[in-house]
């Protein structure tokens, strides 16, 4: 979120709600083959309205064996600079196996970490809080208390994948990310019965 839902350029404010507008907007397809499709929006007036950018935002999707690619595309279709930032809010379903729970699940990156966690207030907004996550480690463990403070927000981090694995039948899902300079983590309070893995 942005602080207050506002930002200026220009000399001129702007109010955008949490996790931005694109994601409430029609996105018309492009592309459509047996193994992949992509779809794009594109800048009209009321986004003009409230993000003073022309651009074309294209999201594309393509299937390969067991791994699904999602690229964006953004396009800025204006001379000057455009500042955006993007990224993504997936779910996996934790258990992936009948008679597991969320608890019998890890978080294991790519490589050990020593990184900081970063707090957001109830806003969404980085609260100036962290404290350090994993210290030397490359594993998690999904308990009940990693999300009591919410997101687990991190930058910083020098893995570009994190797998979600099951310590009892070693069923998994891997999420990679190249190019995404922050992570989150997120899960309800209350044990539901997902993850999300969020590349920013």
């Amino acid at each position: 979120n942005l602080p207050g839902k506002t930002f200026t350029f220009g000399g001129k404010s702007y109010t955008l709600d949490n996790h931005g507008f694109v994601r409430g907007r029609e996105f018309l397809p492009v592309e459509e083959k047996k193994d992949r499709m992509s779809f794009a929006f594109t800048a009209d007036d009321a986004s003009l309205a409230i993000y003073p950018f022309r651009f074309t935002l294209t999201a594309g999707y393509a299937v390969s064996g067991a791994t699904l690619t999602v690229s964006w595309e953004v396009r800025n279709s204006d001379e000057k600079t455009m500042y955006f930032s993007i990224g993504a809010h997936p779910g996996f379903r934790a258990p992936l196996v009948p008679g597991e729970k969320r608890e019998d699940y890890d978080l294991v990156f790519e490589k050990k970490e020593t990184v900081k966690r970063h707090f957001l207030t109830a806003d969404n907004v980085l609260s100036g809080e962290s404290a350090v996550f994993l210290d030397g480690s490359d594993s998690t463990a999904v308990t009940p208390d990693l999300f009591e403070k919410g997101a687990v927000v991190l930058k910083d981090h020098v893995s570009r994948s994190v797998t979600l694995r099951s310590r009892k039948s070693g069923r998994f899902v891997r999420v990679d990310f190249p190019g995404f300079p922050f992570l989150g983590i997120w899960s309800p309070k209350g044990g539901c019965p997902f993850v999300c893995i969020e590349p920013w």
